[in-house]
């Protein structure tokens, strides 16, 4: 099924060609938290750093009065020193937020290190269990989050806390564990939004704001194939992941799918738990929607999904706050072509937020600079002046804190939106999107998805077998 590129691999675009791969991530095999291989004694002073870096980030954080507002003024402070490395898979949070915050915190020196999207929580786990060699702070996928958690990393509750209801419940569940502990600070998501082309649905009679369910979206789809004698149809649907492609995985669609219907794949403790009744409706939409004959099937390559784009044989997708990147880079003659409106519910009247991928910026106890690693993250993650700066220089979605979402420079039109405004449409797509846990063995859940998926779509297994299948996979 359609969707422009997802979050997390939109972040290669600000540092890499627009070829950089999309693909289905192996996760790394969860481990159990364990010590590292030195003596005891090692060990027990590893413990006892530890514990004293934990206790100096929950003063610091004590001693600065929180804003949950993101508007007062950062006080600064020119005696505030120390070093702080940050790791990700791209350079965030950029050079704009870092000159800004030495305004405030001239001792402060932040250094980025950049590695492969793929190869930072892999460098993290490692260093985390061995007891050496981790940054001070770390970009972390949500979906990955649970194979880190309990292995080294602050706890940041007396941190973020007071900030918990300035984001989207949902997100706020991404980066609280099983004990109520929040272990990261929230950055980003990829809420969703069905994104259509406007002249297509003019050219062919198609109304947007009549499509609220998947019956209308239907509804629609077949009245764009006869129109068009079968040349556009509605959407792409895919029994595989195309490699280095430009859209979201079919996977990704069923986990979306399925939270918009209030379901999840893992329970509070992240354990496969599939709520059955949402699953099965959630592959039973994606099933019906081929069946119907309103879908673009099983596209060959990257390429051939983008020509079907550029020759307007597909009318619409499922676009997260990354698909910036492609229209800019892919297709740039659609700016103005393209609008956006919610994800079609299962019923009248249901909940139409939902959410592809997402990241937050872990605190790891080798920390050396714990007071200057929680100022910087607060000035650019908790206030409205760093979430600008940064969005300014990256165009990237950074109006999940809600106060910034409110701010004017959030509320401006998207040019390739024919002037919506889309930042705003994605932040309420966040906000209404229901909790959804994460869990270690979601690679193995997608590797059942996709043993089964093309047997589902020919009629030879049920819904309720695949999901079943599913849950005894994980």
């Amino acid at each position: 099924m359609l969707a422009l590129r997802t979050q997390e691999v939109d972040r290669l675009k600000k540092s890499a060609p627009f070829v950089a791969a999309l693909a289905v991530t192996a996760l790394v095999t969860g481990c159990t938290a364990q010590a590292g291989t030195g003596s005891p004694s090692d060990t027990a002073a590893s413990s006892a750093g530890a514990n004293t870096t934990q206790a100096k980030l929950d003063a610091y954080c004590e001693s600065r009065p929180a804003d949950p507002s993101g508007t007062k003024p950062d006080p600064g402070d020119p005696n505030l020193s120390g070093t702080v490395t940050i790791w990700g898979w791209y350079p965030t949070p950029g050079d704009a937020v870092i000159k800004e915050f030495n305004k405030l915190y001239p001792k402060v020196t932040v250094k980025q290190e950049t590695f492969g999207l793929d190869d930072v929580p892999t460098k993290l786990k490692t260093a985390l269990l061995s007891g050496t060699g981790a940054p001070d702070a770390s970009m972390l996928e949500d979906r990955k989050a649970p194979q880190i958690a309990g292995n080294g990393l602050l706890d940041l509750t007396k941190c973020v806390g007071p900030y918990a209801t300035d984001f989207p419940a949902a997100k706020m569940k991404k980066v609280t564990d099983g004990q109520g502990r929040i272990t990261a600070v929230p950055w980003e998501a990829g809420p969703l939004l069905l994104s259509y082309r406007r002249s297509i649905f003019t050219q062919y009679g198609i109304d947007a704001a009549a499509i609220k369910t998947w019956d209308d979206f239907i509804a629609a789809g077949k009245k764009l194939d006869v129109a068009s004698g079968g040349k556009v149809k509605m959407i792409f649907s895919n029994i595989q992941a195309v490699p280095n492609s430009a859209f979201v995985t079919p996977d990704q669609v069923f986990q979306a799918l399925t939270q918009e219907n209030g379901g999840q794949l893992f329970d509070d403790k992240a354990a496969t738990s599939i709520s059955k009744d949402q699953a099965t409706a959630a592959l039973e939409v994606m099933k019906k929607l081929r069946d119907a004959g309103v879908t673009l099937n099983d596209s060959g390559s990257a390429n051939a999904e983008v020509a079907a784009v550029k020759e307007k044989r597909v009318a619409t997708s499922f676009s997260t706050p990354g698909a910036i990147f492609f229209l800019q880079g892919s297709v740039p003659d659609t700016k103005g072509d393209w609008g956006a409106i919610p994800v079609p519910v299962f019923a009248a009247g249901g909940n139409s937020g939902t959410n592809v991928g997402g990241t937050s910026f872990a605190v790891t106890d080798q920390n050396k600079s714990p007071e200057a690693t929680w100022a910087f993250l607060r000035y650019w993650l908790l206030t409205v002046p760093g979430r600008t700066t940064s969005y300014k220089a990256g165009l990237l979605f950074e109006n999940l804190f809600v106060p910034a979402s409110k701010d004017p420079f959030f509320q401006q039109g998207d040019p390739f939106y024919n002037g919506q405004v889309i930042t705003d449409l994605y932040a309420k797509s966040a906000a209404a999107a229901p909790a959804f846990n994460e869990g270690a063995t979601l690679p193995a859940l997608n590797r059942a998805f996709y043993g089964d998926v093309a047997k589902f779509y020919e009629g030879s297994i049920s819904a309720s077998d695949f999901v079943a299948n599913m849950q005894s996979a994980g």
